[in-house]
């Protein structure tokens, strides 16, 4: 019986650390990511006249009142050419390799 009873004291405390190191680890993954999330928020782009949509087939000029979307490579466009831009950028991707 006390063999048993140090077994599963063992076995628990093993489960406890366990669960306390992934914590852990899960916990600096959060913290990762919102520092990653806070630094892209505090990144500002200008749009004035001369701003071009990004998407290659878009003749429209982007207006500082139209909602607009920065992609990772840094290129702005038009939110209603976000799916046909991701797409362009799929396809160059396929294309390269």
């Amino acid at each position: 019986m006390k063999d048993f009873i140090q077994q599963s004291i063992q076995t628990c405390s093993m489960k406890k650390r366990s669960s306390q190191i992934e914590r852990s680890l899960l916990f600096i993954k959060l913290l990762r990511t919102q520092s990653k999330r806070i630094g892209s928020e505090n990144q500002s782009f200008l749009i004035d006249s001369d701003t071009q949509c990004a998407r290659t087939t878009c003749t429209q000029p982007i207006a500082a009142t139209q909602a607009v979307l920065r992609f990772p490579n840094h290129k702005i466009v038009h939110y209603h050419c976000k799916t046909k831009y991701e797409k362009e950028l799929e396809d160059r991707y396929k294309k390269h390799y």
